[in-house]
């Protein structure tokens, strides 16, 4: 038996053909009602069945390549459609009918989102810092912290031992605070392009593949191209600035990606 895989919605008469299916030997074809098309393609219940697609998610080896085929099917409509709104990956239904029914009963909703979010963009900006640059120059910087090596100086040398140990803690506290301090400066650099904005949680190094700490984790909704393009001329002047500073911050921005944290309908899509 064969399931609907759904990869997102578009305007009806924006449709895109040609475009690969998830599985292998399939293409995405669509089914359209109240103005309104989803993006699908069959699946077989062997993979795709509730529990199925349960196991295969903790399947990194089956998972890979087809929230990567996922993605990039977004980004086709994206680049074809005046708008179109992404679903997460696995969002299967068991019938052409119930999908037809989600889209009468939600396309009022649709078309105002579609509206709502033409022409604007989706950007992530992540922030990075190798902490083995940061916090020796943060440290050397801050005179407070001159300060207390002072004071530790002064004291009986059995005492200074105990008195280090809880001042290397606080010194990690006030880095810490200093680069949540600079996430939240650029954030608010950025915010007067936004039309809206979601606060993301880090990454550990495990996730993000990278050496450095994530200190910043952000996605915005920029009110246009042009918008876009003033916000990335931001960020590239403060990373050079982190470069001349030699502070070890890195910026990664990216984007436009589909409206994924944007385009969110009134309640979650469930499998009918």
């Amino acid at each position: 038996m064969s399931l609907i895989y759904v990869f997102g919605f578009v305007p009806e008469g924006e449709e895109k053909s040609g475009l690969p299916g998830i599985e292998p030997q399939t293409e995405v074809a669509y089914v359209t009602s109240s103005g309104v098309s989803a993006a699908c393609c069959e699946v077989p219940e062997s993979d795709y069945s509730q529990e199925a697609l349960q196991g295969n998610v903790e399947n990194m080896h089956w998972l890979k390549d087809r929230a990567y085929h996922h993605h990039h099917i977004m980004h086709e409509l994206q680049q074809h459609a005046s708008m179109v709104i992404p679903l997460s990956f696995g969002t299967v239904y068991e019938q052409t009918a119930g999908l037809k029914t989600v889209l009468d009963e939600r396309a009022a909703t649709m078309q105002q989102l579609f509206s709502d979010l033409k022409g604007k963009q989706e950007w992530s900006m992540k922030l990075y810092a190798d902490r083995a640059k940061f916090d020796p120059q943060f440290q050397q910087n801050e005179s407070d912290i001159q300060a207390k090596y002072e004071e530790i100086e002064k004291l009986p040398r059995g005492k200074q031992f105990f008195e280090k140990k809880k001042l290397g803690n606080w010194l990690k506290e006030k880095a810490d605070e200093e680069l949540r301090k600079i996430g939240e400066r650029l954030h608010a650099l950025l915010e007067p392009y936004s039309s809206d904005s979601v606060r993301k949680k880090v990454w550990e190094k495990k996730l993000s593949g990278r050496t450095e700490d994530m200190v910043w984790n952000g996605v915005y909704l920029f009110k246009d191209a042009e918008a876009a393009a003033a916000a990335a001329d931001i960020l590239r002047s403060e990373q050079d600035q982190f470069n001349k500073e030699e502070t070890g911050i890195q910026i990664e921005a990216a984007g436009p990606w589909p409206p994924y944290h944007f385009a969110v309908l009134e309640q979650k899509e469930t499998t009918s």
